[in-house]
């Protein structure tokens, strides 16, 4: 061989082991740079993802200073975070980072260990443009850099720990091993109940694998499950302790139970935001939309495979690929838009399913030892994982909103089967796979660039920038919504006008507002939308403000029509009683665009305390002095986004 050429086959050997994570990481880098500090809400749920954390390093304790509805695994994962790296929305940013690289390996890898390079590769870009960098919806939040819930990513991080943990005692059964899975799902559980339960399910599997695939002595095999369950009470334990020693026992129970306790103790399952995301509004009409999109993909696999059945030169082919384009294209007139195939498809659970009895029986036909289990227990613990996750949006399954976390895993998979292993089984068994590959190819490209539109549309219209330094956030500007320039105009206000030791608190949603500006909420409460006031219940909620009385009330406006509720306030059944007090409690002092809580236009009103620094004046003898300013303050109003 010339020199020339083993240079050549030097660098094709490189670039065959190494070209797909230098793609991975450069499309890591490229979306990094683009989505730079976009990625979440003002005022919808990410304030809390900051607020609480620097509480705890403040000192609060969860559940006793803090309601929190999920377990404490994650705020106090991140107050940790902020201790060693100081406190900032920066120091989340780059946290967050890590867990990506972390799933974006194990992806890789997973996909690598039962397909190919190509089809590793495609899975892991899959995971970055769609799930944890993209924004499909108005909303974000919906992302692995700045989550809604770091629950939710935590929780999926450590269900892919747990699968690799124990898949490894499958392999070569070790008490280490086993051990740390335990660990991982005790740790689960003390985050959302829905990641816990999935994680539960693949866990149970992997355990069952562990007995059928290993030849253990019934007393081994009982050690290594008592291992397990021990390991993973050992979590518990010690939140339960630290929590009850600062609390009564109860209190600290509900608390640890997180999400379960909501569920149990309160009627918020049945709120119609909820049976919406599940699809149980609408049930026997989501469940055709399923099956629809089921049988259109279903349709088009089946002509694929049987287009390369026959010969290359056959007009048979021809038909059957004209067949599948009509239909291809008949589905999208169905749905009334140009909208992606096969991710997006509300069938993900029948499709993921469909494919995994599928790649079961070939499998079967390959491996009929324990040798097979051995070798599918990983695809075994993630498909439950999968299936267990869209059970919270089952009839409504979908990439976006929820389903960044919910669906990721099953998406995941269903891009592993469809892409490497099903056409891998063709290839062996019949000789041919290929035409199937280069199909589901296209369809997830087609897929992952209608979601990088989508993201495009809504990154690019956010160029107003609110917070400084390392908490500066990237929110839409005045041409798209006023909430940006409303909410810069009430940080203005704050930290020029009221006094840094002032406290306030926000309703009924915006605790973003409290952390930008440092300022504390002096109640335990930091939400006040539809699930808290159902779950903590508003006379505990009243209660806590009539005992500490924040300084001043801010008001931001809210629609609440999705979870079937009236703008808050207006409604005895959600938050009426506590406006009302607020109303004789409290008066205006600033307030910008419209009366906010009223109609649909935006707006903001900071409300002060009548008896805060003026005596005990009331009616029209009240004057609404700030501390620090002998400046008497009336509305400020901003007419128009442009001012």
């Amino acid at each position: 061989m010339t020199e020339t050429g083993s240079h050549k086959s030097e660098l094709q050997e490189f670039l065959a082991r190494w070209g797909g994570p230098i793609l991975i990481a450069m499309v890591f880098a490229t979306l990094t740079a683009w989505t730079w500090r976009k990625w979440p809400d003002i005022l919808i749920d990410f304030g809390r993802e900051l607020y609480v954390p620097w509480q705890l390093l403040e000192g609060k304790v969860l559940y006793r200073d803090l309601a929190y509805l999920n377990g404490p695994f994650s705020p106090y994962l991140n107050a940790l975070w902020f201790k060693i790296f100081g406190v900032s929305l920066t120091t989340i940013i780059f946290c967050n980072f890590i867990i990506i690289v972390f799933i974006t390996i194990i992806i890789y890898f997973f996909v690598r260990q039962f397909s190919d390079r190509f089809t590793a590769t495609l899975a892991s870009i899959v995971f970055l443009c769609t799930f944890a960098f993209g924004q499909l919806a108005f909303v974000g939040n919906y992302n692995y850099v700045c989550p809604y819930s770091h629950e939710m990513t935590h929780g999926i991080l450590l269900s892919f720990l747990l699968i690799i943990f124990l898949n490894a005692g499958i392999n070569r059964p070790r008490p280490g091993a086993i051990i740390l899975a335990g660990l991982c799902l005790g740790f689960i559980f003390l985050g959302k109940g829905e990641i816990f339960l999935a994680a539960a399910g693949a866990a149970t599997a992997g355990l069952v694998l562990l007995g059928i695939t290993n030849e253990l002595p019934r007393r081994d095999y009982f050690l290594m499950v008592m291992l397990f369950i021990i390991a993973m009470v050992v979590p518990i334990a010690i939140a339960l302790i630290y929590f009850t020693a600062q609390m009564p026992q109860m209190q600290a129970l509900r608390g640890i139970a997180g999400t379960w306790a909501g569920l149990l103790e309160s009627d918020v399952k049945n709120n119609l935001f909820y049976k919406r995301s599940m699809g149980l509004d609408h049930p026997w009409r989501n469940l055709w939309w399923m099956i629809r999109g089921f049988l259109g993909i279903g349709l088009l696999a089946g002509l694929s495979i049987a287009a390369e059945r026959v010969s290359p030169n056959s007009r048979t082919r021809s038909w059957l690929l004209g067949l599948g384009t009509l239909l291809f294209m008949g589905v999208i007139f169905l749905e009334k838009s140009w909208s992606p195939f096969l991710l997006f498809n509300r069938s993900l659970p029948l499709t993921l399913l469909a494919a995994a009895v599928v790649v079961a029986v070939f499998s079967l036909e390959r491996y009929r030892d324990q040798d097979m289990m051995a070798k599918l227990a990983p695809l075994a613990m993630w498909a439950v994982l999968g299936m267990g996750l869209l059970a919270k949006m089952i009839l409504n399954a979908r990439i976006w909103q929820y389903g960044f976390a919910l669906a990721m895993p099953a998406a995941i998979l269903l891009v592993a089967v469809l892409v490497g292993m099903i056409p891998a089984s063709l290839q062996r068994w019949h000789g041919r796979g290929h035409w199937l590959r280069l199909v589901a190819v296209l369809l997830i490209c087609f897929d992952v660039t209608f979601s990088l539109q989508y993201s495009y549309f809504y990154y690019s219209k956010k160029d107003l920038v609110i917070g400084e330094h390392g908490d500066a956030i990237k929110t839409y500007g005045t041409s798209v919504s006023p909430e940006g320039l409303a909410v810069s105009q009430l940080l203005q206000f704050i930290q020029s006008t009221i006094p840094p030791d002032a406290t306030f608190a926000v309703l009924p949603e915006g605790v973003m507002i409290n952390y930008l500006t440092r300022h504390l909420n002096p109640t335990p409460y930091i939400n006040f939308m539809p699930p808290e006031l159902i779950i903590f219940g508003e006379t505990r909620i009243l209660n806590a403000f009539k005992a500490k009385a924040p300084d001043f009330i801010i008001l931001i406006h809210k629609d609440t029509k999705e979870y079937g509720a009236d703008f808050f306030g207006t409604s005895p059944v959600y938050g009426k009683a506590t406006m009302d007090w607020i109303r004789l409690h409290y008066t205006p002092v600033w307030q910008v665009l419209s009366e906010p809580l009223q109609d649909d236009h935006f707006g903001i009103k900071v409300m002060q305390r009548i008896n805060l620094f003026s005596g005990n004046a009331k009616g029209p003898e009240r004057v609404n002095l700030i501390r620090g300013s002998a400046k008497i303050f009336g509305y400020e109003r901003l007419h128009d986004k442009g001012n």
